[in-house]
């Protein structure tokens, strides 16, 4: 049975620069291309969760997540985009920060090793796999 307290969240690439993105919106703009769901996350606050931010810059058009309400200059919060795990519970996957500096850029996934030039900063939260959610 499907728990109807979460949603999915989308995964999106663009190769100018390239990068990846997650959404809980199934359409993004621009020269985004959905891959498809993702993972899954609350979308309202429950017991143990916190809430993810999502902040935006134009210049390149990108996002990023965080479990700050505040960051630095130039990134605009659109507000929670969704409810996660700080530390790991039962049936829950890491999604791990990552930054580069050659443009500086932050990059979320659930994949442990990204390509070269990225520094895995460890787990920024904790989500639902796609499949955990059925």
């Amino acid at each position: 049975m499907l728990n109807l307290l979460l949603i999915p969240v989308y995964e999106y690439f663009a190769t100018s620069p390239w990068r990846f993105q997650y959404s809980s919106s199934p359409d993004i703009r621009d020269e985004w291309k959905r891959l498809g769901i993702k993972f899954f996350a609350y979308g309202k606050n429950q017991p143990d969760t916190i809430p993810v931010y999502q902040y935006y810059a134009i210049d390149p058009w990108r996002y990023q997540y965080s479990i700050n309400s505040k960051i630095g200059n130039g990134w605009i919060n659109t507000g929670v985009a969704f409810y996660a795990f700080q530390t790991e519970q039962p049936q829950t996957i890491p999604v791990y920060r990552y930054t580069a500096s050659h443009p500086w850029r932050y990059q979320y996934s659930t994949d442990a090793n990204l390509v070269e030039g990225w520094i895995n900063e460890g787990a920024a939260f904790y989500v639902f796999a796609a499949m955990s959610a059925v």
